[in-house]
């Protein structure tokens, strides 16, 4: 799977599922009061369940790209009202927030949207999906713009004047509707990569870019963070523990400095090898996050929770955590990802080094220890990750 980074997108909307035992259908609107947003199912199977956690029972399933709107949000968790008339839970880590329902008049409408390129390397393709052929390729920070959007793809125009298609999960839009919000963007950008200081008593940490967004900590005034980016007053920061988010810009002294810096230099990343090497024999478990089994994203999810430092709980969002570093410079606790399934990032491990990795491979098989030059996984590395510096 490729990877976000590690901050998902947290909305209040609303939806009722269409379920049955195969597939779930269309979706009508629950709560007209909070519908801004619709969500797309981005995995094959989600479970739909009685309370925000895996803890709690499973009501019913969802699938990979039937669309959803969002009632309430709460630590990670969509609340969703079936077709049933019963209410349930899913994980936001397997939602791709991607509109207003007025789905239509979306893809038209009057703002310019702008999109930056959040991977490595993006390719652009001349159809909505990787089946299509490729017709160029984009790099990290690269501007486009989004001239429509269908499927999580988006219709870009390149520097070039090339037309195509690019997966939505690898390009962060803007809309910028006048001079002065272009204006703001540019000085904000000369922010970005530096270091920032609390300067208020207790400033809260969000999902997004806005006060509508879910808080997801908070900071006390004088702690660092590690200025990533900017959005209209505010900035994506990588915290003292790894993670990340997003804070208002109005209560954050700026400094020159490596902005991941802050992140907590503590044997965080040889403690995650040690802890992972105590879960082999340990079996896999679809959407499992211990502590008795695991999938391979819950298995470093585990690991790295347990000293401090919470990922995104997919694999693909993991890709997008920490800092890219390349394969032969990989250190033990790096994360090591795999595109398995020919579709993008669908497999992670936690690399102990010596080429091996220790990951939670797929159902009836155990949590163990594989050569990532073996001649199943040398092929199907994709990237990846340092966590801890």
């Amino acid at each position: 799977m490729n990877i976000d980074k590690n901050i998902r997108t947290s909305a209040a909307t609303a939806v009722i599922i269409a379920a049955s035992t195969s597939l779930v259908g269309n979706i009508t609107v629950a709560n007209a009061d909070s519908v801004n947003k619709t969500g797309v199912v981005n995995t094959s199977t989600l479970n739909v369940r009685k309370g925000p956690g895996t803890n709690n029972a499973i009501l019913t399933k969802i699938y990979k790209n039937d669309k959803v709107t969002i009632t309430e949000s709460s630590k990670g968790w969509y609340k969703v009202k079936l077709s049933n008339g019963k209410t349930g839970w899913v994980s936001d880590d397997y939602i791709k927030v991607t509109s207003s329902n007025n789905s239509t008049s979306n893809n038209s409408s009057s703002s310019k949207k702008t999109g930056t390129v959040t991977t490595s390397t993006l390719n652009v393709r001349k159809g909505a999906g990787t089946s299509h052929a490729k017709v160029g390729t984009l790099k990290k920070g690269n501007k486009v713009t989004i001239q429509e959007t269908k499927n999580g793809w988006h219709k870009v125009k390149l520097s070039n004047g090339t037309v195509g298609w690019a997966s939505g999960d690898y390009i962060k839009v803007s809309t910028s509707s006048n001079t002065s919000n272009n204006t703001s963007s540019s000085n904000q950008s000369n922010v970005s990569n530096k270091i920032g200081t609390v300067n208020t008593s207790s400033l809260n940490v969000r999902k997004g870019a806005g006060t509508n967004y879910s808080t997801v900590g908070s900071l006390k005034s004088g702690q660092k963070v590690g200025i990533l980016s900017t959005s209209n007053g505010w900035y994506n920061v990588v915290l003292p523990s790894g993670s990340k988010g997003w804070v208002s810009s109005k209560y954050i002294k700026v400094s020159n400095g490596d902005p991941y810096s802050v992140v907590q230099k503590s044997n965080a990343a040889t403690k995650a090898v040690a802890l992972a090497k105590k879960q082999l024999g340990k079996p896999y478990g679809w959407g499992a996050e211990g502590p008795n089994s695991f999938d391979c994203s819950g298995l470093t999810y585990y690991v790295y929770k347990q000293n401090g430092i919470t990922l995104p709980r997919a694999s693909k969002s993991q890709a997008s955590a920490g800092k890219s570093v390349s394969k032969s410079n990989l250190k033990a606790g790096d994360l090591v990802f795999f595109n398995t399934n020919g579709k993008g990032i669908s497999h992670v491990g936690i690399y102990i080094g010596d080429g091996k990795m220790i990951h939670s491979t797929k159902p009836g098989d155990v949590v163990k220890t594989t050569s990532i030059n073996s001649s199943y996984y040398k092929n199907k590395f994709v990237t990846a990750r340092r966590i801890v510096n």
